[in-house]
């Protein structure tokens, strides 16, 4: 998913800023994922913080999909 190096002309510093974001935001949604799936200890949480845990995971994943439209849009210009 992510569209890391995906940029063809060099890029002002703040577009690598957010595609160090997205991919640095996205390795952290795979492990809090991978923790919920696979670790015994999500179930030891209480469902309040198991609740808070989904609802963290849900946020991260609206934020990666803002970042990469932002991305779009700058490949969209770059294109035309």
């Amino acid at each position: 998913m992510s569209p890391t190096g995906t940029l063809a002309k060099a890029k002002p510093v703040y577009q690598h800023a957010v595609l160090a974001e997205l991919e640095e935001l996205e390795g952290k949604a795979e492990r809090l994922l991978s923790f919920m799936n696979t670790n015994p200890k999500y179930l030891e949480l209480c469902h309040e913080e198991q609740g808070v845990l989904r609802r963290q995971l849900t946020a991260m994943k609206n934020l990666a999909s803002i970042l990469g439209e932002r991305i779009e849009i700058w490949k969209a210009a770059d294109d035309a």
